[in-house]
């Protein structure tokens, strides 16, 4: 007879891995990998919080004016920008966000 493995991805919350546990005792919990690396690199930007924090308004005042969305895009026509670029805001659960913003 052929043993079977039975193991369940989780985000390493304790509580997921404790009613694993308690669900079946021979599932072994997985802590998933993506969620770590999201996990690291968000550490990693605490070092630019302050950046980060002054281009988010930077951003949100570009996007909630539309007067000044419109300067925006002329300053850039004005300056032979190739493509026009526009706001994207940074969203903490929106992988590259902050990069692209």
């Amino acid at each position: 007879m052929k043993e079977k493995c039975f193991a369940a991805m989780t985000d390493n919350a304790a509580n997921i891995k404790k009613a694993i546990f308690l669900l079946n005792q021979n599932i072994i919990s997985i802590g998933c990998a993506a969620h770590m690396l999201y996990l690291s690199i968000i550490k990693g930007l605490e070092l630019i919080k302050q950046f980060i924090k002054r281009v988010n308004n930077l951003i949100l005042f570009f996007s909630f004016s539309s007067k000044q969305n419109d300067h925006l895009k002329k300053a850039q026509k004005e300056r032979n920008f190739l493509k026009l670029l526009k706001i994207l805001q940074d969203v903490r659960i929106r992988w590259n966000s902050s990069y692209l913003a």
